[in-house]
């Protein structure tokens, strides 16, 4: 297994990719394509907070 080297922050932020990569430990790592189930919730949640956003909230006596 070949070692990568550590390379800086701002070096990374310099650089393009031909892949979506990101940066962890001092290494550039290419990024993981998220999965169905993340999407399936990813979703869910989006449309349980569309559906909190639309409630009236709780009524306040004065």
């Amino acid at each position: 297994m070949a070692v990568a080297d550590l390379i800086r922050v701002e070096q990374y932020l310099h650089t393009s990719f031909e892949y979506d990569a990101e940066f962890v430990e001092g290494r550039i790592v290419e990024r993981r394509m998220p999965t169905w189930a993340h999407g399936a919730v990813q979703g869910f949640l989006i449309e349980e907070l569309r559906i909190i956003g639309r409630s009236p909230g709780p009524v306040r006596n004065a």
